[in-house]
């Protein structure tokens, strides 16, 4: 009686001809640097003429 799990032997014969040649495509490519940069950068930037309370308050401790 046969045993029903796979052999890990190799197959006696084996056609390469019969194998076709495919092309492939790489479907999730890293990200570029310029696109990682991009990313990291917020979607508002602050206005430079505001100061937020923090920046406000160390000037007023420096004088």
């Amino acid at each position: 009686m046969e045993s029903e799990t796979p052999s890990n032997s190799k197959p006696k014969t084996f056609d390469q001809s019969n194998l076709k040649h495919v092309e492939t495509e790489e479907k999730n490519p890293l990200p570029t640097e310029a696109t990682i940069i991009e990313e990291l950068k917020p979607e508002i930037l602050p206005d430079p003429d505001v100061l937020t309370p923090e920046e406000e308050a160390e000037l007023l401790a420096k004088d």
